[in-house]
Order: C-alpha cells, then structure tokens, then sequence
C-alpha cells in the first residue's frame, strides 16, 4: 500500500461536509495502518474539520464547483509532491479533468452520480441499488477500472462498531439530523411541527446542527421557548445521540448508513 494518500474534496454552506466527512473515515482507517494522508482542497472552508482530526490540508486557491479551472495548479502539486494516489471525491469532476490527472498519478474516485466513464484505477459507490454491472454497460471507449459498489464499500467510522442498542416501548427521545447546511430549515421545521402535536409534549427532541447551518439563529429561539429540544452543534459522538434517541428523521447520505450500523429506527427524507 502507498504510504502517502491525497485526497481531493470540498465542503462549504452550499455543499455540506458530507464529502469530506466520509473521506476522513476512509483517512482515519488509512492512518491506523501507517498510510500518511494529506487533504487537498479549494480554499478554507474545510481546513476546521480536516484540522480537527489531525490531518494535513492543502489549499489550491481555487474554485470549487469549477476544477478544470485548477487543472493546471493541480498537475504541478502532484508533480511537486510526488503524488502516487489521489482520491478524488467531488460532483464537480469532468472527463477532462480525470483524463488529464491520471496521466500524472493513480485515482480512486468516490462516485454517487455514475456520469460518464470514469478515467481512473478504482471507482467506489457505496450506494446499496448500485451495481457493478451498472458501471460495465456504462464503459465502452475506455478500460473499465477496478469497481467497488455497494453498500459494504460505506466509510463509517469505529464509533459506528456494534453496540446494544435498547427499544423502548414509548418514544422518549427524537433525533433530527438534516445534514451540514439545511438551508431550507428542515430541522426548524420539523420542531415546530412536533411542539405542536399534544402526544409529543413530553418528548426530548434532539437536532444536530450542522457546522454551515444557515439558520442557527432562528433554532436557537425555538430551543429558548421549548424545554424539550436540544440543540448539538460540533458534536464529535454522533453515535451516542444515535443510540439514545428512540428514533431518527435524517437527510439521506452516509448518515443513514451510521443510523442502521446504530439500529436506530429512522425516517428520511
């Protein structure tokens, strides 16, 4: 195995962190077997999270929903350090950018979209309806590469290991997480519309609040008028709310892989 991985990934308030946050549990794995892991990115907005968990971050200045602008940028950093394998995990890849890096370097791309065929060495989707015979049809002009698909190939960190979980006979605890942005205040939403309902006036509800939450204000207030709800902001232990709650509503995502690896019951949206 290389002991020096890159890896190339954004996240901001448009995006999220989820991008980045699977692939520092595929970093985090990677470093317990001495794998060196260094993270590239665009600009700061993911030098927080990546930094937290004692990762090097490099950034390329430059635009993140736009990477055949920092095509040539890029080629001189992988020249410059030497890179052997980068994983690559962004919507905003295109034929030319692949074509071009792999050329200098061998890619891993982490694929949800399936968009065209992919020029690199491994292709992983952690999509369990995803199938490697999907990716086959899909080459024709290149060589098709390694495929791992499926829901085994989930990045999930260790605080995700078996653990018992209890069922209640009554929903005592309610969890909602609605990702790193929610820009349409989901989280909001939602506590509005269980404060109102009688039978949940004795319910804890519990929301994640993501680091790039639009609406942190406005959470805030409904949590001074209620109780009940809680709010948990830079949460490090996400699996322990995962296992208090009796039941999850969640955005879709690596999250919902983390609620069944909690046997929490969940809603998703």
């Amino acid at each position: 195995m290389n002991k020096d991985v890159y890896i190339r990934a954004d996240a901001n308030d448009v995006i999220a962190t989820g991008h980045v946050m699977r692939c520092l549990s595929i970093a985090e794995q990677l470093r317990k077997n001495n794998v060196n892991v260094t993270f590239v990115t665009a600009d700061n907005n993911a030098c927080d999270i990546i930094r937290d968990r004692k990762f090097q971050v490099d950034i390329l200045n430059s635009t993140w929903n736009n990477l055949d602008k920092e095509i040539g940028n890029m080629k001189k950093y992988l020249i410059k350090n030497q890179v052997k394998l980068l994983v690559v995990d962004s919507y905003y890849i295109t034929e030319n950018y692949l074509n071009v890096l792999s050329e200098y370097t061998k890619i891993i791309y982490i694929d949800d979209l399936k968009k065209f065929e992919y020029n690199v060495s491994a292709v992983i989707c952690d999509n369990p309806f995803a199938s490697a015979s999907d990716y086959i049809k899909m080459y024709k002009n290149i060589k098709c590469p390694e495929l791992l698909i499926g829901g085994r190939y989930a990045p999930l960190r260790d605080e995700f290991s078996y653990q018992p979980y209890v069922v209640r006979d009554e929903v005592e605890k309610i969890l909602i997480t609605t990702g790193g942005t929610d820009a349409f205040n989901i989280t909001g939403k939602l506590i509005f519309e269980l404060e109102k309902d009688s039978k949940y006036k004795n319910t804890e509800i519990h929301a994640i609040v993501g680091r790039f939450n639009q609406h942190k204000k406005e959470l805030v207030e409904l949590q001074e008028k209620n109780p009940n709800v809680f709010l948990h902001e830079n949460v490090n232990n996400i699996s322990y709310w995962m296992r208090t709650c009796d039941i999850a509503v969640s955005a879709g995502g690596t999250t919902l892989y983390e609620l069944c690896s909690c046997r929490a019951p969940v809603e998703f949206f």
